[in-house]
Parts: structure tokens; sequence; C-alpha cells
């Protein structure tokens, strides 16, 4: 089993990726594409008092599966935003479920903006997509003792949950999908994490493949700003 590993410079670049691999990758195998982005990211600093937890998370998708949902969320924010969904759109939970919804849901009523977020939750459950995320109570993280022998800075949230998620997918997709099927692992672009994540990538895997490539500019993938939302509905309802 082979799990490539994708640093993907730009969202708006995922589609056209995604298209220009697909084709290649199914004459080999059966591809799930792993979509990851983080909340309450702070970098080291593990004491700020408005973000005490970090989550690394995301879903997963069949590469002959994608089009489908990404078609269906398109018409999900187009029915919402009566016919025309704003120019350089991106859902974040942030806006969309803030008390009072902030731009572009500045005066949109609670509800409604609530009906949005389970739909695009419906979806994914609708067309089983597998979500995956860990999640980190940072004040913990700092009072836990130091490690020693990893190739990276645990009380660094984002490297440790990336760690735990990729060896658990590497895991997961020889385990659980079967010998035939590899899976791709796609990352908005971190500068300040970029190093921390080769150095674990390449220290779990030494057979992964990278693709730094710059790729076209292509239309803005809506499919990655559901991982906003997924993350984001897990932190309130575990804190309440």
């Amino acid at each position: 089993m082979t799990l490539r590993q994708t640093v993907v410079p730009n969202p708006d670049q995922v589609a056209f990726f995604l298209l220009t691999c697909s084709a290649y990758l199914s004459l080999f195998s059966k591809m799930h594409f792993y979509y990851l982005d983080e909340a309450g990211c702070t970098g080291a600093d593990l004491h700020n008092a408005e973000q005490p937890v970090f989550v690394l998370g995301g879903i997963s998708v069949r590469d002959e599966g994608w089009k489908i949902t990404q078609s269906d969320f398109s018409e999900i924010l187009t029915v919402y935003f009566g016919g025309t969904v704003p120019d350089s759109f991106e859902l974040h939970a942030e806006e969309l479920l803030s008390p009072t919804g902030d731009v572009p849901f500045t005066g949109h009523d609670r509800d409604r903006r609530n009906s949005l977020a389970k739909q695009v939750l419906q979806l994914l459950h609708h067309r089983s997509h597998d979500v995956h995320l860990f999640a980190i109570d940072k004040a913990k993280l700092s009072a836990h003792p130091p490690i020693e022998g990893l190739s990276f800075e645990p009380h660094v949230p984002f490297l440790l949950a990336y760690d735990y998620l990729i060896t658990f997918i590497d895991w997961f997709v020889r385990e659980c999908l079967g010998r035939s099927a590899r899976g791709m692992i796609i990352l908005d672009a971190k500068p300040e994490f970029l190093a921390g994540v080769h150095t674990v990538t390449h220290a779990r895997r030494d057979d992964f493949v990278w693709h730094n490539e710059q790729h076209r500019r292509g239309k803005r993938n809506l499919l990655l700003s559901s991982l906003g939302i997924c993350l984001m509905e897990w932190c309130h309802g575990e804190r309440g």
C-alpha cells in the first residue's frame, strides 16, 4: 500500500488538480482523497484563551465520487443565495455560525443559517464520506512533559495531529479499503508548518510521493469549504 501526500498551494487549484489526476489514478487502483483542514490553530501558542482546542480533520472522497458531491454542494449554496453564489465565496463555519452572522451572512436569520450547515452535513452523510479528525486540548498538551525521540516537536498541535492522522489514514486505507486502495492527503498550504510536515511524512512513510508542483488556477473548489463546518460542529458539540 502506498499513501501519497500532496500539499496543495491554494484551495482554488484543487478542482483542476483532481480533474487531471483522477483519470490517471483510476487506471491502477481505487484512489481515496483525504482533505484535511484545521480549526483553532495558534501555532506553538498553547495558552490562547479564545482558542483552547485545536482540531485537524476532514473528509475522504472516492476518486469517482467527488464530482457528484461538488455538484450537489454547489446546488445547496446556489439555492441558499437565491440563484447566485457571491463572487470568490468560501464557506467558513465561523462566519456562518456566529451569533449574528458575518459577511456574507450578515443579517441572515439564524435558523436559516443553521439549516444550511445541516444540509452540508447531511450531504456528507448521504454521500457516505468518512470524516476523520484529531482534537487536542492545548492546556493538557502544554502540561505534558517533553517527549524524546520524535522527528518533530510534539508540543506544536498541528504537527502532532498530522502525525496521528497520517498514521491512522495509512492504516485505514490498508486494512479497511482493500489491498488495491490508495490514499492521497490534500492540505491547504501552511508555510509555517511545511518543514515539519515534510519531516513527519518522510519519517512515517519513506515511500510517500510528494507533489509540490504549481497547478493551473481552476474553479474554486467549494468541497473544501465543508471541512470547516465539520470541525466547528464537533467543537461546539463536545464543549457545549
